[in-house]
């Protein structure tokens, strides 16, 4: 038996992050949508999305607001409880920071250039 979900650690240039919850990363490049057409044939269109980690940190009173907000090449990385790890280039923060004051926590997505499996 192994481990294949758990603990997992999350670093934006170099500096760890302190998780609250999981990561949800993309398996794929690409998402696929199905058109069908009126005599019935059904037939895909293929589009690429952007690389991202999505996740809930906690605020602590380290936490680099200043350094998230402005940043827009940052690597960022994941590190899973089954082994694998997932390496996020050119990163920046989608859409807003906002924290949670009832839970002490921020949920950010980070968007990269490239997306890169270990």
């Amino acid at each position: 038996m192994s481990r294949i979900a758990g603990i997992c650690h999350i670093t934006v240039n170099g500096r760890t992050m302190d998780i609250s919850g999981g990561l949800t990363i993309p398996l794929s490049k690409t998402t696929k949508e199905s058109i069908v057409s009126t005599n019935g044939s059904v037939n895909y269109k293929e589009t690429p999305i952007a690389p991202y980690i999505d996740g809930t940190f906690l605020m602590d009173e380290d936490f680099p607001i200043e350094e998230l907000s402005t940043m827009d090449t940052a690597t960022v990385v994941a590190e899973l409880a089954n082994g694998k790890s997932y390496t996020l280039s050119e990163a920046f923060i989608e859409g807003e920071m906002n924290y949670d004051s009832d839970g002490g926590t921020v949920a950010m997505k980070f968007v990269g250039t490239n997306g890169r499996w270990s």
